[in-house]
């Protein structure tokens, strides 16, 4: 799946404590699996390749309404 968006403040944001603790994991398991993720203006960003991750979000989000 991939992430369509998230905003985070970059100056405060950690993933120490507690609360951060399943975060820290996935921070991990998703290293430890060799992933890697790259910033990207949709401006920048080919018409046959978003067309792609548009179809690829459309199957995995399936009917589910997005918050």
């Amino acid at each position: 799946e991939l992430g369509d968006e998230a905003v985070v403040d970059a100056a405060d944001f950690s993933l120490a404590g507690r609360a951060m603790r399943n975060v820290r994991q996935m921070v991990k398991r998703i290293e430890r699996n060799g992933y890697e993720t790259r910033v990207r203006r949709a401006r920048d960003i080919g018409d046959t390749e978003l067309d792609r991750i548009r179809r690829a979000a459309a199957d995995w989000r399936g009917t589910d309404t997005e918050r």
